[in-house]
């Protein structure tokens, strides 16, 4: 069977991730996988280093952008695949309109949906923009996946999925727990030159409005005898960086990194603060790694932690309930 993986961006994230999971296990299935995505993320290099074939492709330009539904159908047809999985909204709708512009694009299509895009959208306008995208991309496939039962739940309420439509499956993300629970102690807090009486929080995030980073900066700056460890990258990083000098307490930016596992284990509380969620493979990630873990009460924070005794939920952008909780 040959299967084309399409995900628009390729910067590092859970969908990335999700995607460098489930390539080689469907390889190992004797599946013929190849991938189409940007070149804005390390994405593109990770698959070809695992062998994959990659083509690039840029979908991140305007949503309605023509000729992308056009280049999109071009590459499809060349690749000829029996499935096309789409990874996105960007990607599926990108996909859904690229048949209307192609009629003899005949290959099965499914959508995973890594978090609904309209969650970040308040303005009702722009909601109801992103709720019609987000229908077009779902009603343009032959099947859609979610990470997230609740995501599943509003679609259906919201029509963007037929509410009796059996082509709809729940697949929670994967994580290698045995890659989290065998990796080697982390020397991070004596390279950070981190006392060892001093409490360490961590984050896993892209960098980006919708993590709620600062949220997190702001509560820990209240604190006392603790520092910060922010994992991850994105177009905010030299925001936080300033917003962090200003802090009490120290904040350890360390980029993107492949490492985590290991660094996990250099943290003793787990922070995710983000505004909207699908299903966040960092708060799993770190629960497998047995941290007691503080998330703001998004829809995909509350589907894993629920009334787990490991987690704590707090408020979206509440400061005061997040620096209690952490404290």
């Amino acid at each position: 069977m040959k299967i084309v993986q399409i995900m628009a961006s390729a910067a590092r994230g859970g969908g990335a991730e999700h995607l460098l999971g489930l390539c080689p296990e469907l390889k190992k299935q004797n599946c013929h996988v190849e991938i189409v995505t940007g070149d804005d993320g390390p994405l593109a290099d990770r698959l070809i280093e695992l062998g994959f074939r990659v083509h690039i492709l840029d979908l991140n330009s305007s949503r309605f952008d023509m000729l992308n539904f056009l280049k999109l159908a071009g590459c499809i047809k060349a690749i000829d695949p029996d499935i096309v999985h789409y990874h996105g909204t960007r990607a599926a709708f990108n996909g859904a309109m690229a048949k209307v512009f192609s009629k003899d694009i005949q290959s099965a299509s499914l959508y995973t949906v890594h978090g609904l895009s309209w969650r970040k959208e308040q303005n009702p306008i722009k909601k109801a923009i992103f709720m019609t995208v987000e229908a077009i991309a779902s009603r343009g496939s032959s099947g859609v996946i979610s990470v997230s039962d609740t995501d599943i739940v509003d679609m259906r309420r919201y029509r963007v999925i037929s509410k009796n439509s059996s082509a709809v499956w729940h697949i929670k993300n994967a994580v290698n727990f045995d890659k989290i629970t065998n990796s080697d102690s982390s020397d991070i807090r004596e390279i950070l030159n981190i006392a060892p009486d001093k409490t360490v929080i961590g984050t896993v995030s892209r960098l980006v409005p919708q993590k709620g980073v600062s949220d997190l900066i702001a509560a820990h700056s209240r604190l006392t005898n603790c520092e910060l460890i922010v994992i991850g990258d994105g177009p905010l990083k030299v925001e936080l960086m300033s917003q962090a000098k200003n802090s009490q307490n120290r904040v350890h930016f360390l980029g993107a990194r492949d490492d985590i596992p290991q660094l996990l284990k250099a943290i003793d509380i787990f922070a995710l603060t983000s505004l909207w969620e699908g299903e966040p493979i960092a708060l799993i990630e770190a629960l497998a790694s047995g941290l007691p873990c503080v998330a703001t009460d998004t829809k995909g924070a509350k589907e894993i932690l629920g009334s787990s005794s490991a987690g704590k939920l707090v408020k979206i952008g509440d400061i005061n309930e997040i620096t209690e909780a952490l404290n």
